[in-house]
């Protein structure tokens, strides 16, 4: 994250990265429960999620989902997942 001056007084410009992940047990299933997540619209979509509440409840002033990349399997203990990389960044105001 950055700080950022505002005429109203101070902010921050930051970004994450959200993994998601999904169990592969059943290699096609994840792969359909994935596509929800990744997909431009949908009850599990996370861009329509985001689209919906840029807020994020209030938590933020904005947000926006920039890239969703690095899809594929990924080994974790004791599992096997297919996974996503949601990259979104925001700006805040930093309130006293």
């Amino acid at each position: 994250r950055e700080p950022v001056e505002t005429l109203s007084g101070g902010a921050m410009r930051g970004g994450i990265r959200v993994e998601l992940l999904v169990s592969a047990a059943d290699p096609a299933q994840a792969a359909k429960r994935l596509e929800a997540y990744i997909e431009p619209r949908g009850a599990r979509s996370i861009e329509a999620a985001l689209t919906a509440d840029p807020t994020w409840g209030g938590k933020v002033d904005d947000s926006r989902l920039l890239a969703i990349n690095n899809i594929g399997p990924r080994k974790r203990p004791n599992a096997t997942c297919l996974g996503a990389d949601f990259h979104i960044h925001f700006i805040a105001t930093i309130r006293e």
